[in-house]
């Protein structure tokens, strides 16, 4: 299983983040990516990739991403599904399959409450990288980047400026915590590692 981590670029200098899992067989992803020019972002999960590393999908909200896979390294087109056409590319690197949360590596999900409502997912690279993206029952999407450190602490910031703090617990392997803005605290949350897709 590998952790790709990388960039979009969307021709007009305001790009997003991006990052897949691979399963262990090759053939199912998971795929978080966050367009900072539109402000929003999608979640798939389980989208086919073909013997020679190649993959094609719709999202659910209709935007579209051709790729491939090669040896670390993943690239690709996206076109955006408004009426604006937005189009551009994405490219990314295998991160390390070591480190300090390799025990812990994978795809989390689970929910939130309080100020917001909704379901919060998320990739665990091994050196302790944490992709997150949150869909709230509003549609309000938001995602963002911590680490989890050595002694299981996160902290991490979304693209809309929710402070994102909390705990892993390496027996549940359950992540758990706060998300507040500004300093006011907004509600919490908590994810499960779940078997490959």
């Amino acid at each position: 299983m590998g952790t790709f981590s990388g960039e979009e670029s969307d021709g007009e200098a305001s790009g997003g983040d991006f990052a897949l899992m691979v399963s262990s067989n090759g053939q199912g992803v998971v795929d978080l990516t966050y367009d900072i020019l539109q402000d929003d972002g999608f979640i798939v999960t389980n989208f086919p990739v073909a013997g020679d590393g190649s993959f094609s999908f719709v999202t659910p909200e209709g935007s579209t991403l051709n790729g491939t896979f090669g040896a670390g390294t993943v690239s690709g087109t996206y076109t955006h599904e408004d009426s604006e056409g937005i189009a551009g590319t994405f490219s990314g690197t295998i991160k390390s399959s070591t480190g300090i949360q390799q025990a812990n590596t994978g795809y989390y999900s689970g929910t939130y409450g309080g100020a917001l409502a909704g379901n919060i997912y998320a990739l665990l690279a091994a050196d302790g990288t944490l992709f997150f993206y949150t869909l709230s029952s509003t549609d309000a999407d938001g995602a963002g980047t911590g680490t989890v450190n050595a002694g299981n602490s996160f902290s991490g910031t979304s693209f809309g400026g929710l402070t994102v703090t909390g705990t892993l617990d390496p027996t549940t392997q359950v992540i758990a915590g706060s998300y507040s803005s500004g300093g006011t605290p907004l509600g919490t949350f908590s994810m499960s590692l779940n078997p490959s897709p």
